[in-house]
């Protein structure tokens, strides 16, 4: 189909390029040969001419055209995908929607089994997807690659929607048979300790050790691990200690010969967002999907009142 002289089908492969920056990348995600995509990409360039990418060193990066061009476009086949998956008649006991999340796995641990209870309890037919959290989130959302984000605010886009989930605090935990199983557990004791931490795999720097740094305070880190649900069982046999979440302390302790300690200064305290792409804020089977978050939430604050269900719905 052709609109004008433009051919309409290279504007899903001109959307991929414009996300990837690299022919490889875009022919595999579109199920292509990277001569194919070297060929629709050649044909943009003669239709739009200009070269759109362009090789800067090992990179390619976009044109000024390009970049343009970047946002409408996602914006037009995002609305594309809305109108065509978008069902105004949505019933959750009948429809076989899959729903793709990105959350964290300590997201995926105490709040996921709430949602699909709820989902249970409301007799949903639908289908969930939960997806590992990444780098950049934010792009997960504008590419359509997902319907949700689940992620502190520090981690979402600023040019789509969001609303605050669920707020959690912080605690410590240590092997209750080690140097740290006894109270209290000062700031003197906690900075001499040896610590078990997370590096998300979105690249930054736990909230603690950021919290720390930013009073001066540095903590003696000897291992680290990609996951937040993975600390507790880390540390039982050892004289280390793990600042984690507080819902996840309190399922650590029902399994584990771990004691809980308050943290011996003012901790940060996480709120988890959830955030949807700003062309899909009406469809009904998200306002559905977010109700769903934010009752699961609820669920959350009444097994375990340090949890603030910030948004929570009724219906």
């Amino acid at each position: 189909m052709r609109f004008g002289r433009l051919d309409l089908n290279l504007l899903v492969a001109l959307d991929r390029l414009l996300t990837y920056r690299s022919v490889t990348q875009a022919s595999d995600e579109m199920h292509l040969t990277q001569s194919a995509m070297s060929s629709a990409l050649r044909r943009l360039r003669d239709y739009f001419d200009d070269p759109l990418l362009v090789q800067v060193g090992r990179q390619m990066q976009l044109t000024p055209k390009a970049e343009s061009l970047r946002q409408p476009l996602r914006e037009i086949l995002v609305r594309i995908e809305s109108a065509i998956t978008s069902d105004l008649d949505f019933d959750p006991q009948t429809s076989k929607r899959e729903f793709r999340i990105v959350l964290s796995d300590y997201t995926l641990q105490v709040l996921a089994p709430r949602v699909l209870a709820e989902a249970a309890r409301q007799q949903a037919s639908v289908r969930f997807k939960w997806l590992a959290q990444v780098r950049d989130p934010g792009a997960v959302i504008d590419r359509g690659d997902a319907d949700l984000i689940i992620a502190p605010d520090i981690l979402l886009s600023a040019e789509h929607p969001s609303e605050a989930l669920y707020g959690d605090d912080f605690v410590a935990l240590a092997w209750a048979q080690g140097r740290y199983g006894q109270a209290p557990l000062t700031l003197e004791r906690y900075l001499e300790a040896r610590h078990v931490v997370t590096i998300p795999q979105v690249g930054t720097s736990s909230v603690v050790v950021t919290g720390l740094a930013k009073r001066g305070l540095r903590l003696e880190v000897d291992v680290e691990c990609f996951s937040f649900s993975a600390l507790a069982p880390l540390l039982v046999g050892t004289d280390r200690i793990a600042t984690v979440h507080g819902a996840l302390a309190d399922q650590a302790l029902r399994w584990l010969p771990l004691v809980l300690h308050p943290l011996p200064f003012d901790p940060p305290r996480i709120v988890e967002h959830v955030q949807w792409h700003a062309q899909l804020g009406q469809d009904p089977a998200l306002r559905w999907l977010r109700g769903l978050l934010s009752m699961a939430a609820s669920a959350l604050h009444r097994e375990r009142p340090g949890i603030d269900a910030v948004n929570a719905r009724d219906a």
